[in-house]
This record gives C-alpha cells, structure tokens and sequence, in this order.
C-alpha cells in the first residue's frame, strides 16, 4: 500500500481582502478539508495573515520555502496561484525555488500537472493575478478620488492629533467624519500659541509638553519633533483637510530595522500642491487662518536662523546682504569672528565676482544693535515715521480711488459698445460669426477690468490704518523694552528682538541701510 502524501498548508489574505471580510481562517479550513478528500498528511501550516501578495519577502513563505530544504513535506497545497503571489516574477521564483528542492505544488482550485500545459495554466493564472491586482488597485484609486472630488467624503480613518474619526453609520447613511476631540485640540491650541506669541521652537514645545506631562494620543509615547511639525503644519486644524497630499515610494533608509515590512513602499514622498485634493471641514476649524500663517512664518525663520555648531554668535547672521544681492556669512578669520560676502561661495569653482571686503562682525553688530536700541527707547521718532506713514496711506488711498473710477468708466464704455454689436447683429447689420467674434473680444476686455477692480479693494484693506499700526507700535515697544534689560549680556535675547524688528539690512562700503518690519494683528471682518 501506497505510505499516504505529507503535504504543508500555505494560505495568505491580504490587508484589503482581511477589510471586505475575507478570513485566513475560512481559507485553511477549506485546505484542510481538501487534503482530508485526498486522503493526505496535514504536517504543517504556512499562514501569512495581512500580506500582500505583492511583496516576496514574507514570514511564512520564507519558513516554508527554508523547510523545504530538508524534505518534510512531498508538496505544498495552497488554495490558488494568486495565494503565492500576484506578482509574474516573484510566481517565478516561488515555483522554481520549491520544484527545485523536489517539492511538488498542489493548487485547490484546478487540476494539477507538471507537463508543460500545467506549466502554461500556472503562469497564465499567476499573469492573471497580477493585472487583477493592478485592476483592483485602480479602481480603488478611482473610488477614493471620487469620494474626495465629488463628495468631499474623509479617506481613511486616521484622525489627527486634536480629532476623533466617527464611522460611516450604516443604518443611517452618514458617512464617517471627524470631530473636535476637546481634550486633545486645547493642546492643539497651546502648541500654535507658544510658537506664535512665545516665539518658542519646535524643540522647545517638545519640552514645553514633556515637563508639563501632557501625554501624546499614545500615551506610552514621547512626543518628537518630528510629530509636534506634522501638527503645525496640518491646515486640517484652519478647517481644510487634503487627500492625494503624499505618494507611496520605496524607502530609500527606512527607519525600521524589521526584516519583513507589510508594505513595499513604505515612505512617503510630497506631492505637487496641484495634484492635492481639498476637503473642507469648517466644523473642525480650531486655529485662525492668520495665526496659521504666523506659525508657518516662525517655524520658517527658525529654521532659517537654526545655529549649526558656530563657535561664535553673529547678531545679523542670515539678515545681512551684499551689494552684489548675496548674504553676509559669518566667518571666523584668525578665531575672531567676521562678516564675509558669500558670492565666492554662489560663484565656485568660478572666481568671486564681488569685491566686497570682510568685516569684523563686532563692527556691524554694535551698530545696529545701538540703532535698534535707540528706536526703541526713542517714542519721538517712531511717531515721525508714524505721520510719514499716514501721509503715504492717504495717498495711496486716493490714488487707489482715481484708478478705480477710471476703470469703472472704462467698463460703462465697453458695455455700451458690446449693446452696439447686439443691435448691429439684431438688425442684420454682421452675421453671426463676426458677432460672436466681436463679442467674445469686448467681454473679455470687461472681465480683465473687472478683475483689476477686484484687486484694489483687498489692497485697500489690507493696508491697516495708523491706529492699528500705532496700537502695534506701542504693543511691540513695550515688550521689547522689557528684553532691553537683559540684552545687553544675553546675545540670543538681542538676537529675538532684532530678528522680529528687522526684515533685513544692506551694506555697502561701510554704510548699513535696515529695514523694518511692524507685525500688524489682522483684524477679521464679516458682512
């Protein structure tokens, strides 16, 4: 009597076969109610539960395939080809690497042959698996975007740090939203105000959180850097959420150390903002749109005046430019500190084209920090500049008017002369085509001035009226007093006061020209 097959179960589902509701456990039982019709040996069971077929480096089939080597089994029985893999050449390899080591492949589903239409069959069925993925992978692409594009549904069920996801009620139809955690968005709110009042860092909220124990949405996680510049960053908290903002790309070095990833492409990569897909939620809009901005600002320029290792302190590092258009570096010369122009540097390997000469940064920096100082301690000429201003507004402000009356006339003009080609054509006067001509022409004309009409109104409005500059003045002298006590022996308080004061600063010769800046509040209004 024949001694009965040892056979080993391999079965594997998929992630997005485990959510439409398919079960490993469904899959063996059927394997194992196969090999008891055919009267084989159940030695043992390969499962790869939530494995794409897609990737080749896989626990269990790894195990399998390494088992294989000392001949325990006489044959693999699997449910189907696409249960091996759904890629043609990692079917390949599998197949090859186990007939190889004289294992024989049972497959459930069909007849099983080892001739060469066996062999035919097995390729064409794993050729078939593969573009079923690529069709499957499509049409999720597509139902996703449609969600997004036309419904302005949430894709996904990940929430961000401050929202809970509320899932689609099936019974009611409401699909699956976020909403307004409390507890976790009045951190949300603290974190934006430290950056945007405080002026603090990304590392120093880190801090900020850590001493005062406040506990991430993991709560036996620390919180990084890294997550505290995803939450600044998100406009979902300003009442705009995006889908399609990343793509999946292979990780060029991966974080992780694990042999076996569930996902091929496990990094991620930025998209172009026009291939981001909008999705408003005004219902979890937590942070104004302006205290948004600043905080992009802050983090901007943080970054910007970021110390690498520098062994000496430059007051106007990354303010302070050449006449030629390039920065002054701070450059140690001798251990003592300078200020030198980086043409050579935008230039090499090419000679300098500049002829600027290095300057000691002590030079420079007592300077300024003397004109910084006396702008604050003197109230007389901030209000000279205060009354240049105001002149300067009124001026604009009438002449914004002039050229709005100007065009205003120009569009009763072209409305007239579009009515004219009308009645030419109503009378008979042109033919159609020559109408349509005229006509396209003439409203185009409208729309430009139309749209330039459009524009003068925002400027006027943004352009904030003295007493709010005045407020803004006196707000900002106030406090920046207050660090004149101490900035005198602390560089990194001079550092803040001049970096909030000065936009940036010119030299030529030995001639430094500063230029300001007054952070004005936006002032919010509704009709």
């Amino acid at each position: 009597m024949e001694n009965p097959k040892k056979v080993a179960i391999y079965a594997r589902v998929s992630t997005e076969e485990q959510k439409e509701g398919k079960t490993i456990e469904s899959q063996v039982n059927e394997l194992r109610h196969y090999a008891s019709g055919q009267g084989f040996i159940v030695v043992k069971e390969y499962l790869d539960d939530g494995w794409s077929g897609s990737l080749l480096d896989r626990p269990s089939l790894d195990e399998m395939r390494d088992d294989a080597k000392d001949l325990p089994f006489d044959a693999i029985l699997v449910n189907d080809v696409d249960r091996l893999a759904r890629d043609m050449a990692y079917l390949l390899v599998i197949t090859r690497d186990l007939e190889g080591k004289g294992i024989q492949i049972i497959y459930r589903k069909f007849e099983n042959s080892n001739d060469a239409s066996g062999k035919l069959m097995v390729n064409m069925l794993g050729s078939f698996a593969e573009y079923e993925r690529e069709v499957i992978l499509d049409r999720t692409r597509r139902g996703k975007r449609n969600k997004v594009e036309n419904k302005k549904l949430i894709i996904g069920n990940i929430p961000p740090y401050g929202f809970d996801y509320i899932k689609r009620d099936a019974d009611s139809r409401v699909e699956g939203y976020y909403q307004i955690n409390h507890k976790e968005s009045e951190i949300v709110k603290k974190m934006f105000e430290l950056v945007d009042k405080d002026g603090l860092s990304s590392r120093e909220v880190v801090k900020w959180l850590s001493d005062n124990k406040v506990p991430t949405r993991n709560s036996n996680a620390k919180w990084s850097r890294s997550t505290v510049l995803r939450i600044l960053k998100r406009t979902d908290y300003t009442g705009l959420a995006y889908y399609n903002k990343y793509e999946s790309v292979e990780s060029k070095s991966p974080t992780s150390a694990a042999k076996y990833k569930r996902q091929k492409k496990g990094g991620r990569r930025l998209r172009l903002q026009s291939e981001w897909l909008p999705i408003p939620i005004p219902d979890c809009k937590i942070i104004a749109d302006d205290q948004f901005q600043r905080v992009q600002e802050t983090l901007n320029k943080n970054r910007v005046f970021a110390k690498r290792n520098t062994k000496h302190e430059y007051l106007m590092a990354k303010l302070l430019f050449c006449r030629c258009g390039s920065p002054f570096l701070g450059c140690p010369m001798h251990d003592k500190p300078y200020y030198r122009c980086g043409n050579r540097d935008i230039t090499f390997p090419q000679p300098k084209t500049c002829i600027a000469k290095s300057v000691r940064s002590k030079t420079v920096d007592d300077k300024v920090w003397a004109t910084v100082k006396s702008i604050i301690l003197n109230p007389d000429l901030l209000q000279s500049k205060l009354v240049q201003y105001e002149k300067h507004r009124q001026k604009q402000k009438q002449s914004d008017s002039t050229g709005a009356e100007s065009i205003m006339r120009d569009i009763k003009r072209l409305e007239a002369e579009e009515a004219r080609i009308f009645t030419a054509y109503r009378e008979g006067v042109i033919p159609l085509v020559k109408y349509k001509k005229e006509a396209e022409s003439v409203q185009n004309d409208i729309k430009c001035l139309k749209d330039r009409i459009a524009l003068i109104l925002p400027q006027q409005q943004a352009r904030p009226s003295t007493e709010r500059v005045f407020r803004a003045v006196s707000d900002l002298r106030d406090r920046l007093r207050k660090g004149l006590e101490v900035s005198d022996t602390d560089i990194s308080v001079k550092q803040k006061i001049v970096r909030g004061l000065i936009e940036k600063a010119e030299m030529v010769d030995k001639t430094i020209t500063l230029f300001f800046k007054i952070p004005v509040p936006v002032v919010n209004t509704t009709c």
